[in-house]
């Protein structure tokens, strides 16, 4: 569990720490459920920068990766200090509580606001006979099980998009847990994954490391202009996959209202998209919208689970 204090000194971070909940000065805490290192982590530490100097309190970052983010989503779950956050996901709202038995329900948290949209690209090794996705299916239909894919754990949206992305394709591949993808795209990149689809393989991609089939996106991606959108590569996709902020029922109103508004001037700012990894778009939602999002995906993401009658062991 690592932690890193934006906006101030550590020491300042710990003069006020102990202070009333709604104190100003006190300091705010982002949970994020994602290792250092990895891209969505990356985009909410650029947020958890700007909303400091925003707000001019302290931001402190708490890395609680693992289990599909349902280590970060329990434990500030429980928090009642009312200055604790989660940055969350729809696997977190809308998908793991669905699969297996957490100590959280989505209801024990309120949107704050949406900020970023995630383009995963989807990416084989280069040692595989298959040039583009519909001789990678042909590869797969061949040898049922034998291919392998990443995901940053059982019930995450990962897992979930390729699972139907396969079941789409009429193939059957591998899911291979990770707590990041971090440490799966290592694992990629030496050969001991067939299939990685996040954003991150781009540097990868360009390199000439890994071969890319498409990428999650409605138009081409400037990075990596000759590799195809899902729609052109025939890849058929129905998520969507996002961050944002949700926040505690403990937390006074007052402050979700004020987060939400440092948020918006952050995310629509040029640095804020300036500094986001390749494969990550600005996107800001207000709480009502990003709400309204997040209970049409949870219908939508029950009835995908049970038609793919996926089971978390």
């Amino acid at each position: 569990m690592l932690r890193r204090t934006f906006g101030t000194s550590l020491i300042a971070a710990a003069v006020t720490a102990h202070a009333q909940i709604g104190d100003s000065a006190s300091p705010l805490k982002l949970v994020i459920p994602f290792p250092p290192g990895d891209a969505f982590e990356n985009a909410a530490r650029i947020l958890g920068d700007l909303v400091a100097k925003d707000m001019k309190v302290p931001v402190i970052i708490e890395n609680r990766p693992g289990a599909a983010g349902v280590i970060a989503a329990e434990a500030v779950s429980k928090t009642t200090d009312g200055r604790t956050f989660l940055i969350g996901t729809a696997a977190i709202t809308g998908i793991t509580p669905y699969l297996r038995t957490v100590q959280y329900s989505p209801s024990d948290f309120d949107p704050v606001a949406k900020f970023a949209h995630i383009l995963p690209v989807m990416a084989i090794r280069n040692d595989l006979p298959a040039k583009n996705w519909k001789e990678f299916v042909a590869l797969a239909k061949a040898s049922p099980g034998r291919y392998t894919y990443a995901t940053p754990g059982d019930g995450s949206l990962t897992h979930l998009t390729l699972a139907a992305i396969a079941r789409n394709a009429g193939i059957q591949m591998q899911a291979i847990p990770y707590k990041g993808m971090g440490p799966a795209l290592q694992d990629f990149i030496g050969g001991r994954l067939d299939l990685y689809a996040e954003p991150a393989v781009i540097p990868h991609v360009k390199s000439g490391a890994v071969r890319a089939l498409g990428v999650a996106s409605k138009t081409r991606l400037p990075e990596l202009p000759d590799v195809p959108t899902y729609d052109e590569a025939g890849i058929k996709a129905t998520t969507t996959s996002w961050i944002g902020i949700l926040a505690p029922k403990a937390t006074p109103v007052e402050l979700k209202r004020r987060l939400a508004s440092a948020m918006q001037r952050a995310v629509t700012s040029p640095e804020f998209s300036s500094r986001l990894p390749p494969g990550l778009q600005a996107a800001y939602s207000s709480s009502s919208d990003f709400a309204t999002q997040i209970a049409s995906e949870q219908k939508f993401y029950k009835q995908l689970i049970a038609s793919l009658d996926l089971k978390i062991q």
